[in-house]
């Protein structure tokens, strides 16, 4: 925490646990963090120091976000009309405004090695506004906006006002039926499913660049890259046009309250 820049550090133990106390919102060691019972809905574990500190800057970097109430009619239309943000990697600049005008908190926090977060989605302000937090430990245009779009399903469900969802697109899921439908959310919006499935039943296993770029670009209306992961999805070939997946970190970091890839937040917002 004192690497990233979280605490200021100090060579006395009592004024550096006071800082700890400060950070996590507390008074005493008896006390328990808001946030200490978070649990992804199928965590198998429970959460590790790592994810808890993480959990706790994404909190407040989000506090000090100054947005509208929460809307949910505002954010259900936006993710209904999303084809112009998902055609050039940088309309991707747009997203925290977007969301921020709909009274969704968003921030990017990059994650601490080995805590194993890829999103959450939690609620603040006695459960009446929403918090998006996103590590973009992938770098890629598909990934984001699968992320992305899994965590504004969370948060359009109410998911995270009982106990933060926390997401690890790595671990499996598969058991977790509340997961299985927000992925399938997120994946159709990133591209029409019946679509996919049509033009691999035509063309599997050989896949031109042609036909693929036709496909992407006039018929499911996407960028190449946010098709090309949800191919290699389906297909279970994650060689198919990675080189069509473009890089959207440096975009997004420019207009998202940002701490970490060389954006430095304030400790005290």
């Amino acid at each position: 925490m004192i690497q990233r820049g979280w605490l200021i550090p100090s060579e006395s133990f009592e004024v550096l646990k006071t800082r700890i106390f400060h950070f996590y919102g507390i008074s005493k060691e008896d006390d328990e963090p808001e946030l200490i019972h978070a649990a992804r809905r199928n965590y198998k574990e429970g959460l590790s120091g790592l994810q808890e500190a993480w959990l706790f800057r994404v909190k407040q970097l989000a506090s000090a976000l100054n947005v509208p109430a929460y809307s949910e009619r505002k954010l259900r239309e936006v993710v209904q009309a999303p084809e112009l943000l998902l055609k050039e990697p940088e309309e991707i600049r747009h997203i925290p405004k977007i969301l921020g005008d709909c009274g969704v908190r968003f921030v990017i926090v990059e994650p601490i090695p080995n805590s194993k977060i890829d999103g959450a989605c939690f609620w603040i302000d006695r459960e009446s506004a929403p918090v998006i937090g996103l590590t973009l430990k992938w770098d890629y245009i598909d990934r984001f906006w699968f992320n992305l779009r899994h965590e504004i399903e969370h948060a359009l469900r109410g998911d995270g006002k009982s106990a933060v969802i926390i997401d690890d697109f790595d671990s499996d899921t598969k058991d977790d039926e509340a997961e299985k439908a927000v992925n399938e959310v997120a994946a159709e919006f990133c591209v029409s499913q019946k679509l996919l499935e049509d033009f691999i039943f035509r063309h599997d296993p050989v896949y031109s660049t042609q036909e693929f770029l036709g496909f992407a670009t006039r018929i499911a209306k996407r960028h190449p890259g946010i098709v090309a992961g949800q191919l290699q999805h389906k297909t279970g070939r994650n060689d198919l046009f990675n080189k069509f997946k473009s890089r959207v970190r440096e975009v997004i970091t420019q207009t998202a309250l940002t701490d970490g890839y060389g954006h430095v937040a304030p400790i005290d917002l």
